[in-house]
């Protein structure tokens, strides 16, 4: 009898010793961060508008915050000065400006001290305002300067602009023949303006919106049934200037 109870205190005394073990040095550390991201998920920005990085929220089970390793791998392109050169010429959209149309996606990492990872992303859609207005038109074309000339409808696929916001191409402009002229066209509210361009390449070709302010307006852009009406001159190096009147309506 005595030595069943030395056995059971010596039982008792391993059970206690082996909790305690158990207790004091805790198992491996599998558990990665939880993440939470703030702001919009996806997250839709207008070309040359700032892209905000609204950062997210993270618990570990046993890491602080301040001992978690974090990557944001970010491939938006955005501005690092005040000026963006874009068709030689240079335009103030300010540090931190979207300049790059596209579908991205910014990726977060979290890692503990363990090495547990998570991993979580955000898409971003940056585009430029006109974009829906890229699309294929119907073209009528008249010569003011001299009327008796007369051309045939012709179609115009235009495009919009990667890099600036409220811009659009005019590739293949007038349907001038044995010219492929790709103009652009900057829409301000309703307004239309078509700043001097020149094309040395291509018989050395000029086009302005018609103006006597000289700042390029060319005519009225109706939003509501993707209208374009644009009266513009244009010369090259083998022709006089004339005045032009076009009216796009799309397909």
């Amino acid at each position: 009898m005595k030595k069943n109870k030395i056995a059971s205190l010596f039982t008792l005394l391993a059970i206690v010793s082996v909790a305690f073990i158990f207790t004091a040095c805790p198992g491996k550390d599998t558990t990665p961060p939880h993440v939470y991201l703030k702001g919009p998920n996806p997250y839709y920005i207008t070309l040359n508008d700032n892209y905000i990085e609204y950062g997210f929220n993270t618990y570990d089970n046993r890491d602080d915050s301040t001992a978690l390793t974090i990557e944001i791998d970010n491939p938006i392109d955005t501005l690092e000065e005040d000026y963006l050169t874009v068709d030689g010429h240079d335009y103030f959209l300010g540090v931190g400006a979207t300049v790059e149309v596209g579908e991205y996606i910014v990726t977060y990492t979290i890692t503990d001290t363990e090495g547990n990872k998570t991993v979580v992303e955000r898409n971003v859609s940056v585009s430029n305002s006109l974009e829906k207005y890229a699309r294929v038109y119907n073209v009528v074309k008249e010569n003011l300067t001299n009327p008796q000339i007369s051309y045939e409808p012709y179609e115009l696929e235009i495009e919009y602009h990667d890099n600036l916001n409220n811009r659009l191409w005019f590739p293949k402009f007038s349907n001038f023949d044995f010219y492929n002229i790709n103009v652009y066209v900057d829409i301000v509210g309703d307004s239309i303006f078509i700043p001097l361009q020149t094309f040395p390449d291509d018989n050395n070709y000029l086009v302005e919106g018609i103006d006597d302010a000289n700042n390029g307006f060319a005519g009225i852009f109706n939003r509501s049934n993707y209208r374009f009406e644009i009266n513009y001159t244009a010369s090259s190096a083998s022709t006089q200037a004339q005045e032009y009147h076009e009216i796009l309506t799309k397909q």
